[in-house]
């Protein structure tokens, strides 16, 4: 399949990838996480441009393919923000509760990889990690997917301006 080289989020409900080649995809419906590539929710930051990001939508970043999604959230945890954390303090920054329901995510990353909440970051295998908050955030839920629109040439159409994050 292409990868799409940039992406924006559309009129509230979806997100729009270009292709190489000047195709594009329309990702309508469904949960953000989906429409957005991202597996682990990741929000806009100094820090987006390390993982690979091609677009962005309100406040979360866009990634071009589930694999690009999911080693930004390696690389995010692995930063010395989380790593110098224990688990607890690693979620409670990740998934804060002004946003988030903290307290159940972190019962549920403990319960998912039988680490403790006490845990230094450092010490930690971070693949059980990862995909715990991937499956806590919902990506491979198929209930949280939308629809997939493709479009034959997004150039020469008036309705798909890109916006970047300085806009």
């Amino acid at each position: 399949m292409k990868k799409p080289v940039k992406a924006y989020g559309g009129n509230g409900n979806s997100v729009i990838y270009e292709f190489p080649d000047g195709t594009g995809a329309n990702k309508c419906g469904g949960k953000i996480v989906w429409r957005s590539t991202n597996p682990g929710n990741i929000t806009s930051g100094t820090l987006s441009r390390r993982f690979g990001f091609i677009g962005n939508n309100g406040p979360f970043i866009i990634f071009p393919d589930f694999a690009t999604g999911k080693q930004a959230v390696f690389k995010l945890l692995r930063l010395p923000v989380y790593s110098d954390l224990t688990l607890e303090k690693a979620i409670i920054k990740y998934a804060p509760p002004s946003a988030n329901d903290t307290e159940s995510y972190i019962a549920f990353v403990v319960g998912r990889t039988g680490y403790r909440r006490t845990d230094p970051m450092k010490n930690l295998k971070l693949g059980p990690l990862v995909d715990a908050i991937i499956d806590k955030e919902g990506y491979l839920k198929k209930v949280n997917h939308g629809k997939i629109k493709f479009i034959s040439d997004v150039t020469k159409k008036k309705k798909y301006i890109w916006r970047t994050r300085k806009d």
